[in-house]
């Protein structure tokens, strides 16, 4: 469990983190040894479930080698929104976090109790920009607001 307390804001206790794979933390399908070894320790303290459509046919060796939960969307294009969500809705809403950086993640972004939008090298979608609780440049650096917490007072702090 991840507790945090916001100054004149909310206060969270997430169990469950969800993030969309390719874009958010894998580019053309890797994932670097850093946002790994960020996910394994991440998996000590919540439950991690990684979302992919799997194009480049690397999700079997992500689940193994990480311990993590990988769900394969395959579905029809307009139903992929749909099934992120649900699996936010599955998760627990309320203390579930969301990453993404998709058009096809807004909806599980605004289900979630708390989301962060990643801008990394295959960019962002505008309305996840827009829905995002907070954005930041990578992979790595959405699992560290994560792992170190408090980093996410000084943006959040009314």
């Amino acid at each position: 469990m991840i507790r945090l307390s916001i100054p004149g804001s909310e206060s969270y206790q997430i169990s469950s983190v969800i993030c969309d794979m390719n874009g958010t933390l894998a580019v053309d399908g890797v994932m670097n040894k850093a946002v790994m070894d960020r996910l394994r320790r991440l998996s000590n303290t919540v439950e991690v479930t990684i979302l992919t459509a799997d194009t480049f046919g690397t999700a079997d060796r992500y689940e193994s080698e990480l311990g993590v939960t990988v769900k394969r969307i395959r579905t029809v294009p307009k139903e992929e929104v749909q099934a992120k969500r649900e699996v936010v809705i599955q998760a627990g809403a309320a203390n579930t976090v969301f990453i993404g950086n998709g058009a096809n993640d807004v909806e599980a972004m605004e289900t979630a109790v708390f989301s962060i939008g990643v801008m990394g090298k295959e960019g962002i979608y505008r309305r996840t920009l827009e829905v995002a609780d907070m954005v930041v440049y990578s992979g790595e650096d959405a699992l560290d607001l994560l792992l170190n917490p408090t980093r996410l007072i000084a943006g959040l702090r009314r």
